[in-house]
């Protein structure tokens, strides 16, 4: 990849983009199961990587629908527009449709895919929030601080052509690629890990296939251990 940085310019955030939707709050609708989502700033790592977990909180289809059916589709952006001051403008990149609903701590992006590649954007934020270049915009009030969509808007960043801009985004996100197939791997691996010690130490005394019950033998500890008793003086 070569890439000419006398060409790049530089725009504001709300010239690049076509939407910037804050979401809404839930509050006492907010249930722990269903089928609708309700994401809210805890739902995005400070990696910048979408989850979901046992904290996430779910609304009825009655009020996604009264709140204008806001949803995630493939390429936009989260952004976190409120927290403590260190985790505003930490964001993700939507991969595919999500209908859920979405916090008014949240900020729905939508770019101007004539002007901007998406995760190009996404590559920006990340780098923003690592770097903690969004601090510097905050509005700070007690406990929390905010950036608002007017703010947001006016955010300057650097805009490559649109083709330098695609290389870019290619490269990071077979990263992110290979960094979910290797944290893919290390849950396998651990799941395996946590099912081979259940066996080997349950009543069954199994360890796959090359231990069976009648090869253990159940012995006191100190019949296999020394008992070693020495005098330590506090003052050494």
């Amino acid at each position: 990849m070569k890439l000419s940085k006398e060409r790049w310019s530089k725009a504001a955030i709300g010239e690049v983009t076509l939407e910037l939707k804050a979401g809404f709050s839930s509050g006492k609708f907010e249930l722990d199961s269903g089928e609708i989502a309700h994401l809210r700033p805890m739902n995005i790592t400070n990696e910048c990587r979408l989850i979901w977990d046992s904290d996430t909180k779910y609304i009825s289809k009655e009020v996604f629908e009264s709140n204008g059916y806001l949803q995630l589709k493939a390429g936009d952006l989260i952004f976190n527009n409120t927290n403590s001051t260190e985790l505003v403008g930490k964001s993700c990149y939507i991969d595919k449709v999500y209908v859920c609903g979405f916090s008014n701590h949240m900020t729905r992006i939508r770019v101007d895919p004539q002007k901007l590649d998406s995760y190009f954007l996404a590559v920006i934020f990340f780098h923003y929030f690592k770097n903690r270049t969004f601090e510097s915009f905050c509005r700070k009030w007690i406990g929390q601080s905010g950036i608002n969509r007017d703010i947001l808007s006016n955010i300057e960043i650097p805009v490559p052509p649109l083709e330098e801009q695609q290389q870019i985004a290619e490269l990071f996100q077979s990263i992110d690629t290979s960094i979910d197939e290797v944290e893919k791997q290390e849950k396998n691996l651990q799941k395996m890990k946590n099912n081979l010690l259940k066996d080997l130490f349950s009543h069954r005394k199994l360890f796959n296939h090359h231990l069976a019950y009648k090869d253990f033998e159940t012995v006191r500890f100190d019949k296999v251990a020394l008992n070693i008793s020495e005098r330590v003086e506090p003052k050494k």
